[in-house]
């Protein structure tokens, strides 16, 4: 949804147009920050920043604390891997620990 140019460091995307859109819409300022999906409701609970618009699973945990807005894309999970892999042949192979690596805080966490 967000890609950052290794070269330059610029950041576009479906998240990065659809903020520059809503500070464009309300008339206010707009700064990215890194952040993570792990501190994700800290970030937004103790005003680090006032929006979050990324790839954002809903879960009980940030349903409890967050205001979320209804979703306007919504994807499966996909696994990919290369044809010539030798560990990872089959849907099954990738259910062992150290196969697959998620980022922590993720609904795939």
């Amino acid at each position: 949804m967000t890609f950052r140019n290794p070269k330059t460091q610029e950041l576009s995307g479906v998240d990065i147009d659809n903020a520059r859109e809503l500070a464009r819409d309300f008339n206010v300022g707009l700064q990215f920050f890194d952040g993570s999906f792990a501190r994700l409701i800290a970030d937004v609970c103790s005003d680090r920043c006032d929006i979050a618009m990324v790839a954002i699973s809903i879960t009980p945990q940030r349903q409890e604390k967050l205001r979320l807005a209804q979703p306007h894309l919504s994807s499966d999970i996909y696994a990919i891997t290369t044809r010539t892999n030798r560990r990872t042949q089959a849907c099954a192979d990738i259910d062992r620990p150290g196969t697959v690596v998620v980022a922590r805080g993720t609904l795939h966490d």
